[in-house]
């Protein structure tokens, strides 16, 4: 993992219909609890591999990782929508959340 990318809280958000995973973490020079929000469709298999809760929030803490890094995505140029304590961060380019 990352240095700059520290995970606080991985939640499931079941009051919603598809339910989401939430990922909370803070970002290195940032005093602000980040969000990420990830919806899962019922149909979805978990990867290949993947058969403990601990492996998933692996793989869960991965894929936000390669999304605040590779993807293009970022804290940087992320559309923040404070709610409480926590900064949610989307995008609209290069792809949509």
């Amino acid at each position: 993992m990352d240095s700059r990318f520290q995970v606080d809280q991985v939640l499931l958000d079941t009051g919603t219909d598809p339910a989401k995973i939430q990922i909370l973490f803070r970002w290195a020079g940032e005093t602000t609890l980040f969000g990420l929000s990830y919806q899962i469709d019922q149909d979805d298999e978990h990867p290949p591999g993947v058969t403990t809760p601990s492996e998933f929030a692996i793989m869960t803490a991965i894929a936000v990782e390669e999304d605040l890094l590779a993807k293009g995505y970022g804290v940087q140029n992320a559309i923040r929508e404070p709610k409480g304590d926590v900064t949610w961060l989307r995008w609209t380019t290069p792809g949509t959340r």
